[in-house]
């Protein structure tokens, strides 16, 4: 039988042994820990496939070309002299369609008639009607279905806006929401990058002014904010979809002119898409691929590419997805949009 002090050597040496052990295991996690770590670091899990969930994709909605082209040729000389990188994948955004129902022609005049129009519409087809308003000379013309609109006021019959003091940018741009406000509540997404563009009456033309004090209007052009760190772009890369001329009047004559084409999207459930590596892409616009949204001043035909870097198209035009292109800027404002999309994922 042990004695009182062979337990106590027993004990003691197991209260030991069972210290060293929780050492043990403390020092072994932390070790294989930072094994982990360090492994995830230099040999990093690769993204999940892309889910490609709306299948193929109809091919982008670039405008005709409006003008004729010279023959192009390119030079790429960008900070780093060469392409930037692109992410292997991005999501791409459905667009819901509008549907007609037994409500869409009574939306359409409610909407209408909270914007001060409201007469009879003239039916210029099912689905475009157009308004006059009732005391002044202005018109608003809209797509019964898509709720895309623009409005106009006769400077020809009216000329009063063109000698009434220019509003500040700012408050151009609240004239502008609250304006648009009224047939519906202004879209949460176009909330992005808003430019301000000073115009002077020349002629029977607007043109470019300098400064505030040489305009007599101002345009307020409304981006989509971005998404996934990247811009949003449009037919027109010094246009907006979502845009209207501000005067200095009061009433119905303080919108000259204004276009709302705006196409919500959903945010919540993107489906990801394989895109094309940047060489391909660049080849794609040296063979004459792509969207030359402005030729700029580039008379001659040849290029020099300045900038390149992925943004999100919105086209304008009833469409079913929001989805990413490449931007090439260059010399003299040229800029041009290829589709960022693996080619295999477009139909016919």
């Amino acid at each position: 039988m042990a004695t009182l002090t062979e337990t106590a050597i027993t004990a003691r040496k197991l209260i030991r042994y069972t210290f060293y052990f929780v050492i043990m295991v403390v020092v072994a996690r932390f070790l294989f820990g930072v094994g982990v770590s360090l492994f995830q670091q230099l040999f990093p899990a690769g993204p999940p496939p892309p889910t490609v969930g709306f299948g193929l994709l109809p091919p982008l909605p670039f405008p005709e070309q409006q003008r004729t082209l010279p023959e192009l040729s390119y030079t790429l000389e960008t900070p780093t002299g060469g392409l930037p990188a692109f992410p292997e994948q991005l999501p791409v955004y459905f667009m819901p369609r509008n549907s007609i129902d037994l409500f869409t022609e009574d939306r359409a005049r409610e909407r209408a008639s909270k914007m001060g129009y409201t007469t009879a519409p003239l039916e210029l087809s099912d689905t475009i009607w157009r308004f006059n308003h009732p005391g002044a000379p202005a018109t608003m013309q809209t797509n019964v279905v898509s709720k895309v609109y623009s409005v106009s006021y006769n400077l020809a019959f009216d000329p009063s806006p063109i000698a009434a003091r220019v509003p500040t940018p700012s408050a151009a741009t609240s004239a502008v929401q609250s304006f648009f406000g009224l047939a519906e509540p202004f879209p949460g997404d176009l909330t992005g990058r808003v430019q301000h563009d000073f115009l002077r009456v020349e002629g029977q033309n607007l043109v470019s002014a300098i400064s505030l004090s040489e305009a007599n209007f101002i345009k307020v052009n409304f981006f989509r904010s971005d998404i996934n760190e990247l811009p949003a772009v449009t037919p027109n890369p010094s246009e907006s979809n979502v845009w209207a001329i501000v005067s200095g009047s009061s009433g119905v004559g303080q919108i000259v002119s204004a276009e709302f084409k705006y196409y919500p999207m959903d945010t919540t459930q993107p489906q990801t898409y394989p895109l094309r590596e940047p060489a391909k892409v660049y080849e794609e616009l040296l063979n004459g691929g792509g969207y030359i949204a402005n030729l700029g001043t580039n008379i001659d035909g040849n290029i020099v590419i300045r900038r390149v870097y992925m943004a999100y198209y919105d086209p304008g035009v009833q469409y079913n997805f929001y989805q990413p292109v490449v931007v090439f800027e260059g010399d003299n404002d040229f800029v041009a949009y290829v589709p960022a999309v693996s080619p295999e994922f477009y139909s016919e």
